[in-house]
């Protein structure tokens, strides 16, 4: 090939500016969360930014190693497989349930509102434990039991609501109740969305949307991640592995 000495060097070049591109974005996000945090705010951003970066550079030595290219086999399949999935997942609940949750406990009450969030996040869990654990049919059964039950141990328990609920969920006492346990922090995020960013001529966010990120995302992430879980098995016996699969467990109990 005609100036193969120039396109090997353009070939590697273009490795190297990818792989500084993708640290200067992970970096900056990582120093940004921790220069947001109460520590971070009586720490000066250089300090933040050249510990994060010595710190990074330190653990990547581990890759450098013999046994690198499979620690970073082992680190990218359950970073992937779990993480990644699960902080999704998990924002989907926080933004469903946590966004202004202050309102819907002053309308039906703090046990009835954590009883249905509990139920809510419980039903995936369970579903997904009891669907590896015995069968699809039976996982399915158990999601869907505790998600209904605790619904209705909600309403009956939560306090009638002073503001009733709009449209069809007015008609009466416990669809208000249900209304805003079940849909008002997410149709108030979507909102305070269109209110703030879809100004002007830009689309609006639809209805729909609210109850795709609070009943449909949610479950088929929890589907998506309990996968991992029969994978890991088979690789249960690589020490490699292990320690990668524990790292991303620990990695979704800090940003969970």
């Amino acid at each position: 090939m005609p100036g193969a000495q120039v396109w090997s060097v353009l070939f590697f070049l273009t490795l190297g500016l990818l792989g500084l591109s993708s640290a200067f974005a992970l970096v900056e996000s990582f120093v940004t969360l921790i220069c947001d945090s109460q520590i971070g705010k009586r720490t000066s951003r250089t300090l933040v930014s050249t510990t994060v970066v010595v710190f990074a550079f330190l653990l990547s030595l581990l890759y450098c190693s013999r046994f690198g290219f499979y620690m970073l086999d082992a680190v990218d399949t359950w970073i992937n497989n779990l993480c990644l999935v699960f902080v999704v997942w998990a924002e989907c609940v926080a933004a469903s349930t946590l966004y202004r949750y202050k309102d819907a406990v002053r309308q039906v009450g703090g046990m009835a509102y954590l009883i249905h969030s509990g139920g809510y996040i419980l039903s995936m869990v369970l579903g997904v434990a009891v669907g590896h654990a015995v069968s699809p049919g039976a996982g399915a059964g158990v999601g869907f039991g505790i998600f209904i039950a605790s619904n209705v141990v909600a309403v009956l328990l939560g306090k009638t609501p002073t503001i009733p609920a709009p449209g069809f969920f007015g008609k009466n006492p416990f669809l208000s109740k249900l209304w805003w346990q079940a849909f008002y922090p997410i149709n108030q995020l979507r909102q305070d969305l269109n209110l703030i960013v879809a100004t002007g001529k830009k689309w609006k966010i639809p209805v729909a949307w609210s109850f795709i990120i609070r009943y449909v995302t949610p479950p088929i992430l929890a589907i998506i991640v309990s996968f991992a879980y029969p994978a890991f098995y088979l690789k249960r016996q690589d020490p490699l592995h292990i320690a990668a699969f524990t790292l991303a467990h620990l990695i979704m109990c800090i940003t969970g």
